[in-house]
């Protein structure tokens, strides 16, 4: 005697009685909006009284907004990080690591729009191309510091970047690769010695200091700084740079188009947005690690738009084996928040390493 059971819910109805194909489309559908889930968990943001920033998951993707007016922002995207030759020439091969379009969020998006589920989406990222759960610290004062972090890896390249946002004006240090070691290597260097070492397992230099940058977060502006380790460079060439891009949006404002000038010494392009907002982009960077010292190094930086984008594109010169750092800043200032507008001669001294977005977006 065959028993038959029959179904009991609309899931087995439709594996049952339906055609293969919408069998298919509802189980495509649920895997796609299973794994968007998944990857729109990786999204985040913290406000403070004036402003909001947002992180936007795999993309690496930061935005800057007013409080309460999160219709109109300033918006940073990771664009590409690629290596060139000396004359400017795309080199062949691995030797760059996805930044734009490749994020797990926009493959997501794509395939499923298109109700496809391809090989490269069977996995979802852990603690690669997202960004970290938010820490917090509080200084003597009573200033609370938020801080969150995006990696993003290819090999043996490393591309880091470190977010801070601040209720009131803070000074802080992040912990870098220590530079001028006599043996070793790592964040920990020996004060006397100088040898050069990792943390421990509980997070601490034995027997040496941790090395630091110190940083000021000034209120209401996000602070962040990136590092690239670990580049393999093509041949061993000593001589090919790295092409680092960012996609700069802005939602709000009369609508102008950015415009670009150069201050009288050459060592900060300003950019103009919308409604008197600046990008203040210094044309140097830094050289961690190794046994040299610490090396600050120009950095071409060229603007403009690639078909109906807004650039900015960093020319960085060839590091070898050690790391290179660099300390931007972004803010969308509301008038009424005390910040206001910078003075150029402000910003070169509190951000000698650094990019300053400042708009009022009214």
């Amino acid at each position: 005697m065959i028993s038959v059971v029959q179904p009991s819910t609309w899931t087995e109805k439709i594996f049952l009685y339906a055609p293969p194909s919408l069998v298919k489309m509802k189980l495509l559908n649920a895997i796609c909006g299973l794994l968007l889930t998944v990857a729109n968990a990786t999204d985040q943001s913290k406000s403070t009284s004036a402003v909001t920033a947002s992180f936007m998951g795999s993309s690496g993707g930061m935005k800057l907004s007013r409080s309460g007016v999160p219709d109109e922002f300033l918006m940073i995207q990771q664009d590409k990080l690629e290596e060139y030759t000396a004359g400017g020439v795309k080199v062949s091969g691995n030797h760059k690591i996805s930044m734009a379009g490749e994020g797990l969020m926009i493959l997501l998006k794509a395939q499923c729009s298109r109700l496809q589920v391809k090989s490269n989406l069977t996995s979802i990222s852990g603690g690669d191309a997202e960004w970290s759960d938010f820490t917090s610290t509080t200084d003597a004062d009573g200033n609370v510091l938020y801080t969150t972090s995006f990696h993003k890896s290819d090999g043996t390249k490393h591309f880091h970047l470190t977010a801070h946002l601040a209720q009131d004006t803070i000074t802080t240090t992040e912990v870098t690769t220590c530079s001028n070691c006599t043996s070793g290597a790592g964040v920990c260097q020996n004060n006397v010695t100088e040898v050069c070492s990792a943390m421990d397992s509980n997070g601490i230099c034995s027997n040496s200091s941790p090395c630091t940058e110190e940083i000021t977060v000034v209120k209401d502006e996000l602070k962040f700084s990136f590092t690239i380790a670990g580049w393999d460079w093509k041949d061993g060439s000593t001589t090919h740079r790295l092409h680092y891009a960012l996609e700069l949006k802005q939602k709000g404002g009369d609508g102008s188009i950015p415009t670009t000038s150069d201050d009288a010494n050459n060592d900060m392009k300003t950019v103009t947005v919308a409604n008197g907002g600046e990008l203040l982009i210094p044309t140097t960077g830094k050289i961690i690690g190794g046994t040299g010292v610490a090396e600050i190094v120009d950095v071409g930086v060229t603007t403009g738009f690639q078909g109906d984008k807004f650039i900015i594109e960093f020319d960085i010169p060839n590091f070898g084996d050690r790391e290179f750092y660099y300390d931007p800043t972004i803010s969308v200032a509301p008038d009424d928040s005390g910040a206001g507008v910078r003075s150029l001669a402000s910003l070169a001294a509190l951000f000698t390493t650094g990019i300053l977005v400042s708009a009022s977006l009214l």
